[in-house]
């Protein structure tokens, strides 16, 4: 019999993991999304564009306790090759990845499109509420239903986007033993007055310096900043 995985989280590391759990391992796989459809959040990457990843990664950008193998994995996983083995083809602009479609939308197609063909079971509308470790597998409590099984994965997202929702999923901890840290402050939108609308989605690189601190990068405009 095969053994069964819940991923609670329909977010791009709920759905790659689905698609790499059945495509090597032939796993039966159960996707639970709180949303009305999944992958919500990648379509707002890159501004519509989907920005995938940077070659700029460290794991002095990583906050908490960082296992050396999981730098290993920061280092020695090839992104690219992995996209292109599930056919997703990508290019790099600068230090961002993109699709070469530069797509947000043909990106959660795909990624919708390979879940199906390989069986996953995509469930929206579903918010898990509760998680209970059993002598064999998993019981977790859901709105709408009850469901077991083998394994459980979290990949949530947290209350700081607005399309994650606004509760708290370190919940699910607590009846599980699992040691986690307390959140930190990181990258996010700043609010100006006068905010100049008819900016909205203009991008603009530079250096651009604010109380003291400069950072060089790129400038994203929006209806609120």
């Amino acid at each position: 019999m095969k053994k069964k995985m819940i991923i609670i989280g329909g977010g791009i590391s709920g759905i790659y993991l689905s698609i790499l759990l059945k495509k090597y391992l032939d796993m039966d796989v159960v996707v639970l999304e709180a949303n009305d459809k999944p992958l919500k959040k990648l379509l707002a990457t890159g501004n519509g564009r989907c920005n995938l990843s940077n070659k700029n990664l460290d794991k002095s950008h990583y906050d908490g306790e960082i296992k050396p193998w999981v730098n290993d994995i920061i280092h020695d996983f090839d992104i690219v090759e992995a996209l292109k083995d599930i056919g997703l083809y990508t290019k790099y602009m600068g230090n961002l990845l993109y699709p070469y479609s530069e797509s947000a939308k043909a990106v959660q197609t795909l990624f919708l499109n390979r879940a199906e063909e390989y069986g996953v079971k995509i469930i929206c509308d579903e918010e898990v509420l509760a998680i209970k470790k059993m002598k064999q597998g998993y019981f977790i409590h859901a709105s709408h239903k009850d469901y077991q099984a083998d394994y459980v994965t979290i990949s949530c997202g947290t209350p700081a986007g607005k399309l994650s929702g606004i509760k708290d999923r370190r919940t699910l901890f607590n009846s599980l033993k699992v040691d986690y840290r307390p959140m930190r402050p990181t990258i996010t939108q700043l609010i100006t007055t006068p905010a100049y609308k008819k900016l909205k989605g203009v991008r603009m690189k530079g250096e651009f310096t604010l109380n003291g601190h400069t950072e060089k990068g790129e400038l994203l405009f929006t209806d609120y900043g």
